[in-house]
């Protein structure tokens, strides 16, 4: 019978519950790290090509026992079979246990009994009983020495060798019950002295130290358990001195062997997760387009660049397995934009980007612009790194397939770097600098173009295993639906530029937008408005501007200082643009405001009291006269002084009213004689109130009576009313 497999041999075995590919067989060996635990069963292939051949005891014991079935050979024979030949070699497993070599020695019985009952033409339970009966007396030949050893019991007596046993042995295999098989022996915990040590407190606590500080000795654990229990403990009613030294050896190694998963999830938890937790295949099989998902993370690289250590950002189309790099001086928001815009003008726009929950990556500036371009973002939780494993392992791909080759290259760990400055003689590293010791040559460009270069031609031209096989390249190239896409590269690049200041919004003042130490002006913003800025990613003096919701673009701001233009001028610009733009918003007003007379509001509010009240009366009420002797004695005194009747107070207001007008005509008769006829009597004297001005400043004379006029016309509201009207609209006030 073959013993010794390699990697691919095991893999075209198909074991149950065993990898099919030689990668997962490698994986299953080096997880378990069973080449340092039994050296004995690792060795190098003879003859031509070499490799590493492992023995097949290394394997699972469901395993162990197909290939012994798919190996034994069995002559055919009417009722028993002959011998076994070869069985009897069969190695012992490389367990320590005797209850784990006691479920091994079971199912290789098992094994025999099955070979045994194909042979056997008659009824189940005959054929068990002439088993039994065949087993307990030796007749059976090929069973290995040690699983006759493995199943004696205490008193020397052989274990399985009556039918009862052989049928609770089939039962539970079938039921996949391999712990029940295995019994308890050599598996009785809580049993030892520290166990029951103050109830188990001693236990517990020796636990939390060895959980706290996993490189305590046992020298330091005895002597922080003395400090706290004593120098005796009470151990079954009995209080007894502390335990030497080797029984807390023992102890800890023990406890270490039993909870090691669990103390490597306390300890190292990111160790845990790459080695022990139990990760799921083919997480995102619900992706079934290109741009469905897409994954993005960093990375420090492995290289050392002539100004540094720089970063990477990769981003995967999960469907195709495309994967695009940008290398950035430190990781942020502007560099994660810049590798998404290559990547959108390129592959088109994905629909889901997931990420972790960096700050690069929840910053305003990047949810906006995923918000804007309707890209949804699926962020993963804290320190769940096995979330995004598709990127993850892309950038270890990157990482191990390009970096080793580059000069600078650090190594992918610290075991690494220390390996790669070891192999650098003493005399070369003496007082030198990191560049000289990784022969530092490039630069972040020059990187940034091999990473391209290696992306195009290597990597998407080779096989993915999460592809089954195919490349990336043929991936895309194969698929014949529509792909979402930008066609205006500018409008992209205004989506993703930087968001001005912490959140871009921001409230115009009479002084524009202010915004890192200036101000932002163009003649559309109106003071008081809330806006959204962004920084325009190739000017600094120029702002994009949004409306606050982001949804309608108002302007392009300028700041006058940055773009080489006179801030006075720029100014005055803004102004004339502004005033322009409001005479055109106010000229119908204008229009209608001329046509007003003062009493038309006036009327027009009492015309509709009128008409509300109307068909309002109220009924005469009972009246009684009232009188003092001094109302009395007042009407006589009317009755003496009685003249004409008083003209009545409505008829008198408006004569007084009609004279006003007349004298207010005739005062200025010589000023209306330059106003056509028909003009607005309050825009008249404004507008002769501004020649007389303009008489004075050009030095001309102006008669005393007419200065004595404008100086109290231009204290009237009628002027200043006017007046700001005018600051507006200048001479289109009068048209």
């Amino acid at each position: 019978m073959r013993e010794w497999y390699t990697n691919a041999e095991f893999a075209d075995l198909n074991l149950p519950g065993f990898p099919n590919t030689q990668r997962g067989v490698l994986k299953w060996f080096d997880l378990r790290d069973l080449d340092a635990r039994f050296p004995n069963k690792v060795r190098r292939r003879k003859g031509r090509g070499g490799g590493v051949e492992r023995h097949i005891t290394m394997l699972p014991a469901e395993a162990q026992r197909y290939l012994t079935i798919k190996h034994l050979k069995i002559a055919e024979a009417p009722v028993m079979p002959e011998p076994f030949s070869g069985a009897r070699d069969i190695p012992a497993p490389p367990v320590g246990e005797r209850g784990e070599l006691r479920r091994d020695a079971i199912l290789l019985i098992l094994n025999f009994w099955d070979i045994f009952r194909s042979r056997f033409s008659g009824p189940v339970e005959t054929a068990r009983h002439m088993f039994v009966t065949m087993y307990r007396n030796g007749k059976i030949d090929g069973i290995p020495d040690w699983v006759t050893e493995a199943l004696k019991s205490e008193n020397g007596r052989v274990r399985g060798a009556c039918v009862n046993t052989l049928r609770s042995w089939e039962e539970m295999r079938s039921e996949h019950m391999f712990t029940e098989l295995a019994g308890n022996y050599g598996n009785r915990k809580g049993t030892g002295v520290l166990d029951a040590a103050e109830d188990g407190q001693v236990a517990q606590r020796i636990a939390a130290f060895l959980v706290k500080q996993p490189h305590l000795t046992a020298d330091h654990i005895r002597d922080l358990v003395r400090d706290e229990f004593g120098e005796t403990l009470e151990i079954g009613g009995k209080h007894k001195p502390v335990p030497s030294l080797r029984t807390f050896e023992r102890f800890i190694s023990t406890w270490r062997q039993d909870h090691q998963e669990s103390l490597m999830k306390l300890t190292d938890p990111d160790a845990w997760k790459n080695k022990k937790r139990f990760s799921g295949t083919n997480m995102n099989h619900w992706v079934s387009r290109p741009n469905q998902l897409w994954e993005i993370d960093a990375s420090p690289a492995d290289v050392l660049l002539t100004d540094g250590r720089y970063s990477i950002y990769a981003v995967i189309d999960i469907y195709t397995r495309r994967m695009m790099v940008t290398v950035t001086k430190t990781p942020k928001t502007a560099a994660v934009l810049a590798l998404l815009r290559r990547a959108i003008l390129a592959w088109g726009v994905p629909e889901i980007l997931r990420t972790d929950n960096g700050s690069d990556f929840i910053s305003h500036e990047f949810k906006r612009a995923l918000s804007a371009l309707a890209i949804h973002q699926d962020i993963t939780d804290p320190f769940s790194p096995e979330q995004k494993g598709t990127v993850e392992r892309a950038i270890g791909t990157l990482q191990r397939g390009i970096m080793p080759l580059l000069p600078g290259f650090v190594g992918h760990n610290v075991s690494d770097r220390k390996k790669i400055e070891a192999r650098k003689s003493f005399a070369q590293r003496l007082g030198e600098s990191d560049e000289k010791a990784f022969c530092v040559e490039l630069t972040h460009e020059e990187l940034q173009a091999k990473v391209d270069h290696w992306l195009l031609a290597k990597y998407e031209h080779k096989g993915h295993g999460g592809l089954k096989g195919k490349t990336p390249f043929e991936m895309i190239a194969a698929w014949k639906g529509p792909i979402r896409t930008i066609e205006n590269e500018r409008a992209l690049d205004v989506m993703l530029a930087p968001i001005a200041g912490k959140d871009g919004f921001r409230t115009v003042t009479k002084f524009g937008i202010a915004l890192d130490k200036a101000h932002f002006i163009h003649p559309a913003l109106v003071p008081g408005d809330r806006v959204f800025c962004r920084h325009d990613p190739d000017d600094m003096g120029r702002i994009y501007v949004y409306s606050e919701d982001g949804r309608d673009f108002l302007c392009i701001a300028e700041c006058p200082e940055r773009i080489g233009v006179d801030p006075g001028e720029a100014v005055r610009a803004v102004r004339d643009a502004q005033t322009q733009r409001i005479r055109e918003e106010a000229d119908p007003l204008m229009r209608d405001i001329r046509a007003m007379k003062p009493r038309d509001m006036i009327d027009g509010v009492l015309r509709v009291a009128d008409k509300n009240t109307a068909s309002l009366t109220v009924f005469p009420k009972p009246t009684e006269a009232y009188t003092t002797p001094e109302l009395d004695a007042a009407n006589e005194v009317l009755k003496v002084t009685a003249g004409p009747k008083a003209p009545d107070a409505r008829e008198f207001t408006e004569a007084e009213a009609r004279m006003h007008e007349e004298i207010v005509a005739d005062l200025h008769a010589e000023r209306r004689k330059r106003v056509a006829p028909g003009d607005d009597p309050e825009l008249s004297r404004f507008k002769y109130a501004i020649e007389l001005q303009q008489t004075m400043q050009d030095g001309k004379h102006v008669p005393s009576d007419e200065m004595k006029w404008l100086v109290d016309y231009q204290n009237t509201p009628e002027y200043r009313s006017l007046l700001g009207m005018y600051e507006d609209f200048g001479d289109r006030l009068f048209v």
